[in-house]
Parts: C-alpha cells; structure tokens; sequence
C-alpha cells in the first residue's frame, strides 16, 4: 500500500507539460544517439519517488542511472544468462514489489549485442512492459538510435506508451514526442530544444527540418531502405539512366539533372520515397533548382532552408487505380467530350478508393515524420512543369494541418492524396492536355509532400514572407526598372495569394534592381494597393483560414520581424498614423533583393531560359533568414493551341493592331471572342460629360459580352489615352470593375490632334492590372513599327449585342468585332504579347 504518493513526474516538468502528464502505467521510452543523453535525462526520474518504492535493473556497463543512498532496490543482472533467465529474474522482480512502483532500466541495446538479436530485446520489451502497465507502475527505459532493426523498434514503440526521441543537431539538443498514449496537445509531438532544464518549443520549420531530416534513416522504414536497394541495383551502374527512371523523361530537363544532380542525391531521393516510378516535375524542378544553387552559387545555397519532402512515385497513381479496378475506366479517347464524361465516373470512384497495404505503411511512416507539424500535399505529374507544358493551375494540392489523433491525421493526407489523384482527370487538365495533344500522352500522378515553412505563432503556423519570383520582369512600368533583374511578388503567410490571384486584395510587387520604385504615386495609393488579408494554417481549426493582415500586426509576435514588413504613416492632427505592409525595409535593410535576383539570374543561366520560382523567407533572428525554394520551372508563355505561333507580318492584311512601344504583362499567345475598339477622332467629338457617359455605357457593354457566347470570354479593348483615367480630358473614365474581365487593354497614345498625352502604362491602377493578370500595352499610332488598321476595323462586322441597352445612342463611338462573326478567310482572332522583345498585337487567323 502507497502512502502519500509523490504526483508521478519524468523530473523534467517543462517535459511534464509538453507530454500533459505521466500516468499511471506509462512505459516510457527514451530513444537517444548517446548513452550520456539517456544518463542525463532518466537520473532525474527517481528524485521524487516519496511514497513509492523505486526498482532499478542494472546490467550495462555505464554509469549507474540511480545511487544506492536514494533508497532504491538494486537487481545487479548479466545478460550473458540468456533471454530466458534474464526475462526471469526482472520479472520476479517486479513481482515482488507490487503495483504503483517506479522501475528504471538501464540502457536496452546492451541486451541486443549480448542476445545477439533485435528480435529477442523486443520480446523482452513485450514481456515485461505490459505487465508493468497492469500493475499501474511508471518505468522509464533508454534505446539507441540507429543500430537496430526496424521491426524490432516498431514492436517496442508500439507497446510502449510514451515515446521520446532525442536528437542532436551540432552542440544543440533536441527531444520530440513519437508517441503520448491518452494525451494530446496541438504541439505535443513537436520538436523541443532542450538546454539546462527547460525544453522550448521550437517554432521554426527550418529549424526542425534541419534537425528531423538528419536523424537515421530507421525512421523510415525497413520497407523503404530496402525499396531504395532494389532501385540501386536495378538502375545504377546498369544500362538503364537511373535520372530517367526516377526523375523525368523531359530531355532538356534530364540533361540539366545529369550535370547537377548526383548518383548520391538520387539514392537519399529514393529513401524518402513511397513507392517506385518517378518523382514527376514538380519535384523534379524543386530539387534541380536547388542542385543548381549548390553547385553555382555554394553562399548562396548556405542560405536555403533545407527541405525534408517526402515523394510518392508515380507508379502508385496506377497500381492505385488498377488495385480500386478503375484502370481500363481512365482509359482516355481521342474524343475529348467521351473522355470528360468516362472521367467524371472516375473520379468518383477515386475519391471513394481503398488504399494497398504498402502505400498505407508509407503515409505512416510520413505522418509519424512529421509529427503534428502541418504539410502540404502537392501534384507534381510526370508531365507537370517541364519545358512547355506547365500544367499551372490544372492539378490540385492540398494543406494538411495535420492535428488531432494520429488515425485522423492519417486519414487527412489518404483523403487529401485521393483528392489530388481525382484531380488528374478534371475537366480542366483533360481540357488542357487536349489543346496540346497530350490527352494520349502516360500522364501518371506522383505526389510531392513537403513541411509547410513557417513559424508557429500562437495556434498559427505561416512564414514571414512567401511569393513568386519571375528572372524577366514583365512589369517594367519606369525607365529605371531592368526587366532582366527580375521580379517577386511578396504576401505575408502563406504563398497562395502570391500564386492565385485574388480579388480585392493585393500583392507586394518588387523590382530586383528597384525594390523601392513603386507604380503608386503616394502612401494613400499604397495603402490602397497593400494585402488585407493573410492565410495562414490554423492548428485549431485544422485547416487553411484567411486572418486580417492587421489582426497579425496587432500581435507582434516577436518571431516575426515586422519592423522589415510594415510602414506607418506619419500622424496627423486629430488623425490617427496607419500601419501598411510595405515590405520597405526587408527590401532595402536585409540582402533579400540582392539573394533573389541572383538566385532568378543562376537559375535562369543554368535553364538557358527565363524561371518562375514560389519561395517563402522565415527569420532566425532579427536580420538573418532562411529562403525556402519550393517550386522552380521554365517561365512559360501563357498559350493555347499545341505549338507556339510565330509573330506574324505586320503588313498581313489580317493585322489589326501592332504595339511596339511599351508592354506590361506576361507573354502569351491566346485566342479572343471579342475585340472592342473605340476610335480615337469619334472619342474626341464627345464633350466632357458626355465622355463620362459613354464610359459607364462602355462598362455595361464589356460586362454584358463577357458572358457571350460563354462564360469569362475573352476581350481585348483599344482606346485613346489612359484607360480607367479620372480625367475624361486624357482618356476614358471607366472603373476598373468595368474592365475587370478584359484579357488585354491597348492604350492608345493619341486623344486628337492637338492633345497626345504620355503613355500610363496602367500605373493608375497597376495593382489591379496585375492582380488579374491583364496585359496593358501603349500603341503609338504614328510611330513606326506600331500600326493600327482602323480600316479593317471599319470593314469588320459591327457585332454589338441587340440586348445592349443605349446601343443606339452609343453603338457608333464604338467598334465590336466578334469572332464568331468574323467573314472568310478568317475564322479566329489572335492575341500575341511578347514582353521580352516589348510588343502585343491582335491579328486576324
């Protein structure tokens, strides 16, 4: 009988609280890389035993865990006895002392090398342990990392109840929780700094994938390390190119691969594999960006935050299918409108699939990986990001917050994994590999699962920064902007406002070689143009929330460096200063321009084309920070059709417009339904009120085709002067929600005669131009290579909609050229931007 017990306790009670408590039963497993960490952190244990008898079992040669004066009942054992005798005597032992006891054990792998075997330690451990649990005592063991087999350290896990690995990274010390039975927190499996006696959360992903990614490769798997051997010997040293069998069948970017990527970078690929097949392009594209870095550019490499992605081949997207008997139904036709219906039934079924037992064993490991710490689950096809064919924004990819017991976690990434799967045969991708002549291609689903960078804040995990950055900038809105220096564009939390546009709210758009040089003309615009909202992954919610950009200012979390990120506006009488998120002295305090703009440059060298990156920057301190490269890929044209179209002769008869002054705007190569051109000397008949006027009436009409002949059509307008100006004396006073939905504005540089007014380049509303991606080009009507054949505008049908209201009134300041209406020999309309060589144009096909 127990008098008085001491609260149960594992000496440590910052530990104490992470793990919420030791309870009655607990097994408790420390997994350490040294003896002396396993010393350190059981002594403490057996210090607060009033009450209860304290049983130490001594048979290793270290230094004993518990001196004989602390009152404790010595069993001195010798392995050397055999398991039998051995598991014997430690279970007379316990026998003897009865329930609500606490046991130490010295440091179990001895018993392995004195067995002879890992399987006989965990019999023991299965012998012992739950008869420990029955009798509602606490007993704590030690188990090095690394030297045992795999099987053997899963069974041990799987008895115990509490399980802590300890993990050294330099002279810093770490210890996470892989298993609390009957307890959970949203950060108890997270990684904790131990130094002296306290245990600090730590709340930076590079700092934890820095230490994680380096602890053995026994966390992995057997299953995997012996998956990575059978590559070995199928692929390397064979006639076969390992780089093709596991990366991609891309040529240029399998040449690149061979010069970056290493024999070695593939086999440390293959360990962090579920599955076979290859890894597809986006992860591709991730690692040989960073490659590049490595070899090119090794100081600035130093700076990347190291990336612990897990990879799930594409074999598994077919094994899959053929496992839920869902194979010959993918099976795609010729016929795009079959495959569309065949695929909407699969789909289905894939959301609805069951899982091989192999894959199940790798999301588990994954899962156990990264502990509560949130991830993402990206596509990442075999035809995704290479050269020519993005695929951006055609698969999905999906957060996992990665909260709640570990059967909901692991039933969150299958779910989000199905999800992705089904996403290869959406309407969009199947309509997007049709246009190029893809749809018979092998199109195979590989998947790439990487840590969400970030800091925890409070119950939120998001990085400082994250964006997109681009090595040519198409927005060279100022004579002082280079367009080779590239461009980023930033948001706080996570990157999807900086990859998916938007709408009312903005991004942080940064010149390389001019971060300070905005389009907007004072703090008001600015303001105006700065991001509202952030999203961030909420570990309470379990999902991806939008938070106001204040209320995240409003905390000052000190992990978060705003004093780079904001601006505050001087205070005026009677009025309160604002708060903006500028990004000003990031931009202009710390290297971070001068790191992405020679990152963009190598990457971009390396390609022998211009790159698109995604990235993120979190803080380490107050000015040092780590980049984290996500996604690196050629910069692609955005384009239809299955080749790109070459710039036609200006002087064709089918030449509508030419502009060969200025370009905003990425380079694409689309087809319009409409074009809506209002002519300059018919513009300049109408008085000032009526321009008002005529620019609500012109709002209407682009709203009203907009939607015919189908949803989200697309239009190019030409007009004189500054498109969306305040001021009808210098162009056109429409709102830019009226002109929302068009494709690409062409200014036209002439409002009458006796008035040519400076080309704006959108700067009025640059913000909104590039949150919706529109193209803004200046056309000079009389300056040579530009042209406008405002006659062929006249010989066009005029194909203004009946339902117009005011069309009579305004029908004839107006020309509406309708593809649809288009007479022989044409039957389609070309947009064209080229912003390298800084010209757009409409031609008639």
């Amino acid at each position: 009988m127990i008098s008085n017990p001491s609260p149960l306790s594992t000496g440590w009670p910052d530990l104490d609280e992470i793990i919420k408590g030791v309870l009655p039963g607990d097994n408790i497993v420390w997994r350490v890389e040294h003896v002396e960490h396993y010393i350190q952190l059981s002594q403490p244990f057996g210090r607060n035993v009033r009450g209860r008898p304290l049983v130490y079992f001594r048979f290793a040669d270290h230094p004993p865990l518990v001196r004989e004066e602390q009152g404790a009942q010595w069993h001195r054992l010798n392995p050397h006895d055999g398991f039998a005798p051995f598991t014997r005597k430690v279970h007379e032992a316990i026998e003897q002392t009865g329930p609500g006891a606490l046991f130490v054990f010295d440091l179990l792998s001895p018993l392995a090398e004195a067995w002879g075997s890992d399987a006989l330690l965990a019999n023991f451990f299965q012998l012992v342990c739950p008869h420990l649990y029955d009798l509602q005592t606490v007993a704590v063991f030690g188990l090095l990392r690394g030297p045992h087999a795999h099987e053997a350290v899963e069974l041990i896990t799987e008895t115990a109840q509490v399980v802590l690995d300890v993990l050294q990274k330099g002279n810093r010390t770490f210890v996470r929780a892989v298993k609390t039975l009957y307890r959970y927190s949203p950060t108890i499996t997270l990684l904790h700094e131990w130094t002296g006696d306290r245990f600090e959360l730590v709340r930076q992903s590079a700092v934890a994938a820095e230490v994680t990614v380096h602890q053995d490769s026994d966390r992995l798997g057997a299953a995997t390390r012996a998956a990575s051997s059978t590559w070995n010997r199928a692929s390397v040293g064979s006639a076969r190119d390992p780089w093709r069998t596991l990366l991609s069948a891309d040529d240029r970017l399998l040449e690149l691969a061979h010069r970056y990527i290493t024999e070695s970078d593939l086999a440390a690929i293959r360990s962090r594999m579920i599955g076979t097949g290859r890894i597809g392009g986006k992860a591709t594209g991730m690692l040989l960006g960073r490659a590049i870095l490595k070899h090119r550019c090794p100081e600035l490499a130093a700076r990347l935050e190291p990336h612990d992605s897990f990879f799930v081949g594409a074999d598994m997207f077919t094994t899959y299918l053929v496992h839920n008997g869902l194979w010959w139904m993918r099976d795609l036709s010729a016929d795009l409108e079959h495959s569309l219906k065949t695929a909407a039934l699969v789909r289905q079924r894939i959301l609805s699939g069951s899982w091989m037992p192999s894959a199940l064993d790798g999301f588990a490991r994954l899962v156990d990986y990264f502990g509560q710490w949130p991830f993402i689950v990206r596509s990442s096809s075999v035809l995704e990001d290479g050269y020519g064919h993005a695929f951006a924004g055609k698969y999905d990819s999906l957060f996992c917050a990665n909260q709640g017991p570990r059967e909901q976690r692991m039933a969150d990434v299958l779910a989000a994994a199905r999800h992705i799967y089904a996403s290869a045969l959406s309407d969009r991708a199947l309509q997007y590999r049709a246009v190029r002549g893809l749809l018979q291609r092998d199109e195979q689903m590989a998947l790439l699962v990487m840590r969400v960078s970030g800091t925890l804040v409070g119950r939120r995990v998001f990085p400082a920064v994250a964006g997109v950055g681009f090595s040519f900038n198409p927005y060279a809105w100022h004579p002082e902007i280079d367009p080779r220096a590239g461009v980023v564009r930033l948001v706080l939390g996570l990157g999807t406002r900086a990859v998916n546009r938007v709408e009312d709210d903005y991004t942080r758009l940064v010149a390389l070689n001019a971060p300070l040089r905005r389009p907007e003309a004072n703090f008001e615009e600015i303001a105006r143009a700065s991001q509202r909202f952030a999203d961030v992954v909420d570990l309470e919610a379990n999902q991806v929330v939008s938070v106001p950009v204040q209320d995240l200012i409003r905390s000052q979390d000190p992990a978060i460096p705003w004093e780079l990120l904001i601006t505050e506006s001087r205070a005026e009488a009677n009025q309160p200063g604002s708060t903006v998120l500028t990004f000003n002295a990031l931009c202009t305090q710390t290297p971070l321009a001068d790191d992405l703009r020679r990152m963009l440059q190598t990457l971009e060298d390396a390609y022998e084309n211009p790159v698109d990156i995604e990235f993120t920057v979190n803080f380490l301190g107050p000015k040092e920070y780590r980049i984290h490269l996500l996604q690196c890929r050629p910069l692609q044209v955005i384009q239809e059709g299955t080749q790109p179209i070459p710039w036609p002769d200006p002087t064709s008869p089918g030449c509508l417009a030419v502009a060969a002054d200025a370009v905003i705007g990425h380079s694409r190569s689309l087809q319009l339904d409409w074009v809506v051109y209002i002519p300059p000397s018919r513009y300049a008949s109408l008085t000032l009120s009526d321009r008002y006027a005529f620019a609500q009436w012109l709002g209407q009409l682009i709203r009203r085709i907009a939607h015919q002949p189908r949803p989200a059509s697309r239009i190019a307008v030409l007009g004189p002067g500054r498109w969306g100006t305040t001021n009808p004396f210098l162009g056109i006073p429409v709102a830019f929600a009226d002109i929302q939905p068009v494709a690409a504005i062409f200014e036209l540089v002439a409002m009458h005669e006796h008035l040519i007014p400076d080309a704006s380049l959108g700067t009025h509303f640059f913000s909104d131009l590039v949150e919706n991606d529109m193209l803004y080009a200046a056309l000079r009507p009389n300056r040579e290579p530009n042209l406008l054949n405002h006659n062929l505008f006249e010989q066009l049908p005029h194909a203004i909609p009946d339902d117009v209201p005011e069309r009579e009134r305004w029908g004839d300041f107006v020309r509406v050229i309708a593809a649809s209406s288009l007479p022989s020999p044409w039957d389609r309309i070309q947009l064209l931007g080229d912003a390298p060589h800084q010209r757009a144009g409409i031609f008639l096909a």
